[in-house]
């Protein structure tokens, strides 16, 4: 089963090595797509993701995006609906994915080093989703181990992982999964991967 995965801001695909890996092991065939968080918009990454996905020439395909890079999923579903262009059915998870915004990347832009290490990312993060895709089963994974920079430029309310507060994460009509783990270790934790696994296979989750 071909999966997507999206990673988030200032990162590469590099990123998600090791979830990737977990993949390939359950039977999936882990592409990764790269974007310039800082120097694309969040439209123009959506755009190329939708062409990206359309190449793939594939019967089924899941999409899984690390923080930023499930905001870039959402965004390339809504322009795909938008153009009428026909993506092969599969399912969505959020990792960390601040969907109704981020206080951190807020606080980090009111400095000018931080908005200039923010560039594209801050509009990007500014963009709100509501309600989950109707035709694509998701599920949001959200971290609780409130350890992270993020908190070094905004008080977060709890839970949160130290960078992305579980409240920003609520999206209409997902699954929600929490994880003792912090925002970076969503990409590194066991406990996360058989969370993805169990996601993309409609296998129930157990909760922890």
């Amino acid at each position: 089963m071909p999966v997507v995965l999206v990673h988030g801001f200032l990162v590469g695909p590099l990123s998600c090595v090791w979830l990737a890996r977990q993949l390939r092991r359950s039977g999936f065939q882990p592409h990764t797509f790269s974007y310039s968080t800082r120097e694309e918009t969040l439209s123009d990454a959506a755009e190329r993701l939708l062409a990206y996905g359309r190449r793939l020439q594939v019967n089924e395909l899941h999409w899984v995006g690390h923080s930023l890079g499930g905001l870039v999923i959402l965004a390339m579903l809504e322009a795909a609906r938008e153009h009428n262009v026909d993506l092969p059915p599969g399912r969505v998870v959020l990792l960390g994915s601040p969907v109704r915004g981020a206080a951190a990347a807020e606080g980090l832009a009111q400095h000018p080093l931080g908005a200039w290490l923010l560039g594209q990312a801050h509009g990007s993060l500014r963009q709100s989703f509501q309600t989950a895709p109707i035709d694509r089963p998701t599920t949001a994974i959200r971290g609780t181990r409130s350890l992270g920079m993020g908190r070094w430029f905004e008080a977060l309310p709890t839970p949160n992982d130290g960078t992305v507060a579980v409240a920003e994460t609520a999206l209409e009509g997902a699954q929600c999964v929490d994880v003792p783990t912090t925002h970076a270790g969503l990409l590194l934790s066991p406990t996360v991967a058989k969370h993805v696994v169990a996601a993309l296979t409609s296998t129930a989750s157990d909760g922890g």
